[in-house]
């Protein structure tokens, strides 16, 4: 398509007259075409907002190049033309060039084919010069490794004062500012290079070895493979000279090398030198280059694709360039044979123009009724998916009633335990108390038999008791006895001590007395006043009633009458305490005695009776857990089965479920890229219309302001 696109431009360019009418009328016959773009956007609504947007995009982005169409951009290019040879037999002769490229020229400029044509030098030179200030407006010199891995330290900012003068070809010396003889610099340099030349497929395309010497210390063939290369990257067009060595210098000066001044034929003769980081810095420029053209043309392919893009059906940025093209050479070829009527092709163009609107708004009619079903289906989808959440919640609800189920279970195991636990307590301490009742039953036997082998019999144990209760009365009524006979004897005991204390007082006042005395009489008069009292067997009855004095035989009456009656006291009070304690002992082993046959009897009743309750107890609760066990196994069956049936249910639901969401949501993806992939092709067709049709607008309205402007002046020039 490119190359026809440019084989018709050319034709037109050369068959181009040097009058203006045709252009004029050219002009008129295409300035209804924003009318007809109003009346689209009125009609079609939505549509005609959206290529509003894409207008107002397109104007942002300003409008392309004249010389896409061959058409020449200015007045003194076209006088230029004018003089040139070809236009002496009356037609212009345009630029050929490729107009993918050329209207692109602001973005990715290409050097033209450099065929060492002294007479294309110059153009050369404008176009290297447009070439370097579009490097310089990109900010390719500035963008580092952001930029695509191109370090900002290695990048040279060239002075205003190296600039060449397009009035002469004098140079001044510029001094480089890299550090070409660091090493680190220098193989930074070689890392650049060596990844750009690999990644570009360099061995590939030259069948050249490329190894880490070649960067080094590399042959003349090395660098002239290398120049060469890096120069077709620029240059497309260059071709390779066998004496490459008297050429570098002037393809240097063509892509402006800001350093050229460092480099002289007698160094490219021998690179390999000290020289070689001169060279070195050399190529890494060209990398850059070469790059920069790289990261051009990928944004021009983009932009290509965005305004190439078309409908499905058909390509109608094909039909629209077919338009414009019968149409210019239509009228080029009436007015070549001096016609002037265009209204045939005015109604020609504006038919297709109709049929293409057609074409547009049919595709957004289908774009509008697909977005309609689209619409649909997503009503009918949020309703199944609600369907689907009213389902997850039912799920949820039985979840909940099995978990619940789950726990009652567990509860009724649990209580199943216990009563088993229960069961076998209670088991435990029948079978305790049985063998407690045949111990105490074994006992009583041989009581039994110990009274049979004792010549005894129950009878006799029973007259023996009540002797023995007889023997506790009598005993008892002794006792009392004793007792009054003690009190009696300790009366008179009491009398017949106060008596005795009485004589002791008396004795204790005489003999203070005497040994008051004795002290106040002299001292070699010694009286024997000591008196002694015999009180041996004072409670005789030869003994009873003696005189105080008949007690007085010498003897002191307080450790010797009163110590007996004391020993004797004290013997009668241990014999009266001594029978005490024995009446006591065996009265308390009675009562034990007594005690314990109670006890024994009354336990044993006890015992018989807690046994009975225990045994109708026990058969009450073992049919009691009989019956809730069949019951719990029978509802615990139930149950099971029900949870068997649920999760069966549940897990098919939740299947069904699981693969509906997932169908729903692949159809639903699909929809949507499926859609989204439409609209930008209807957006991207409408802006390739309105761009083509601005673009054509405003090239011919610039060429016939510029055409007008050069045949005033060759009219001036022919008149004066």
């Amino acid at each position: 398509m490119s190359q026809d696109y440019a084989y018709k431009r050319q034709r037109i360019s050369e068959s181009h007259p040097t009058s203006h009418t045709p252009l004029a009328t050219l002009d008129n016959n295409v300035s209804h075409i924003p009318t007809m773009m109003s009346n689209f956007k009125k009609k079609n609504g939505a549509s005609g907002k959206r290529l509003s947007m894409i207008n107002k995009r397109h104007s942002s982005i300003g409008p392309p190049r004249l010389s896409s169409f061959g058409i020449p951009s200015s007045a003194s290019s076209l006088k230029k033309t004018l003089d040139s040879p070809s236009s002496q037999s009356g037609k212009v002769k345009g630029a050929n060039l490729n107009p993918r490229k050329a209207s692109t020229i602001g973005r990715n400029p290409k050097l033209n084919n450099n065929n060492n044509n002294n007479k294309n030098n110059k153009n050369n030179n404008n176009n290297n010069n447009n070439r370097l200030s579009i490097y310089s407006q990109s900010g390719m010199f500035n963008g580092g490794a952001g930029a695509g891995g191109i370090s900002s330290a290695l990048l040279p900012t060239p002075s205003t004062s190296a600039s060449s003068s397009q009035n002469n070809n004098t140079h001044t010396i510029q001094r480089d500012p890299r550090p070409l003889r660091d090493g680190q610099y220098q193989e930074t340099m070689r890392q650049e290079i060596h990844s750009y030349l690999i990644d570009n497929h360099f061995e590939i395309n030259t069948k050249h070895l490329l190894t880490e010497k070649t960067l080094r210390a590399p042959t003349q063939k090395d660098f002239v493979a290398i120049f060469n290369w890096l120069f077709k990257q620029i240059d497309p067009g260059h071709t390779v000279t066998k004496s490459l060595e008297s050429d570098v210098t002037l393809l240097l000066k063509v892509v402006q090398y800001p350093y050229l001044s460092t480099i002289n034929k007698s160094q490219i003769s021998a690179v390999g030198g000290h020289n070689w980081h001169v060279f070195l810095g050399m190529l890494h420029w060209l990398v850059k280059c070469s790059y920069f053209d790289h990261q051009a043309a990928k944004e021009v392919m983009n932009d290509d694709e965005l305004v190439s893009s078309s409908i499905e059906e058909i390509d109608l940025g094909d039909k629209l360039n077919n338009m414009f093209f019968k149409y210019m050479k239509n009228a080029y070829q009436l007015f070549s044979m001096d016609k002037d009527n265009y209204e045939p092709l005015k109604e020609e163009l504006q038919a297709e123009f109709d049929g293409y609107m057609q074409l547009i708004e049919r595709s957004v009619t289908d774009v509008e009724a697909e977005y309609q079903r689209l619409f649909e289906k997503y009503n009918r989808l949020v309703k199944e998916d609600e369907t689907i959440e009213h389902g997850n919640k039912r799920s949820q609800a039985l979840e909940t009633d099995i978990l619940k189920f789950k726990e009652y279970i567990k509860s009724i195991e649990a209580r199943k335990i216990k009563w088993n636990a229960n069961v076998n307590k209670m088991t435990s301490e029948v079978n305790n108390l049985k063998s407690r009742q045949l111990e105490l039953a074994q006992a009583n036997q041989k009581v039994v038999q110990m009274l049979t082998d004792h010549g005894l019999n129950l009878n006799d144990v029973k007259g023996l008791i009540d002797d023995k209760r007889n023997v506790i009365a009598e005993h008892e009524n002794m006792l009392k006895s004793v007792e009054e006979s003690t009190a009696q004897l300790r009366e008179h005991e009491n009398e017949a001590r106060k008596h005795f204390d009485v004589l002791q007082d008396l004795a204790k006042d005489f003999n203070s007395d005497i040994y008051s005395i004795s002290n106040i009489a002299a001292s070699e008069y010694q009286y024997d006043l000591d008196i002694e009292i015999q009180l041996d067997d004072l409670l005789a009855e030869e003994k009873l009633g003696l005189r105080s004095d008949e007690l007085l035989k010498g003897q002191d009456l307080r450790t010797t009458k009163k110590q007996s009656l004391k020993d004797l006291q004290k013997r009668a009070r241990d014999k009266n305490f001594k029978i005490k304690d024995e009446i006591i002992k065996q009265q308390n082993s009675i009562d034990l005695l007594s005690e314990t046959s109670t006890e024994k009897t009354e336990y044993y009743s006890n015992l018989e009776a807690k046994l009975s309750l225990l045994k109708i107890q026990s058969d009450e609760l073992y049919n009691t857990i009989t019956l809730e066990s069949n019951a719990s196994n029978t509802e615990t069956e139930k149950l099971e089965m029900q949870l068997q049936s649920l999760r069966t249910t549940v897990d098919s639901s939740l299947l069904d479920i699981d693969q509906k969401i997932h169908s729903k949501e692949i159809e639903h993806d699909g929809v949507l890229n499926e859609t989204r992939v439409k609209r930008e092709q209807l957006h991207k067709d409408a802006e390739k219309v309105i761009n083509e049709v601005i673009s054509f607008k405003m090239d011919i309205q610039e060429s016939l302001e510029t055409l007008s402007e050069a045949v005033s002046v060759e009219y001036l020039e022919e008149t004066g």
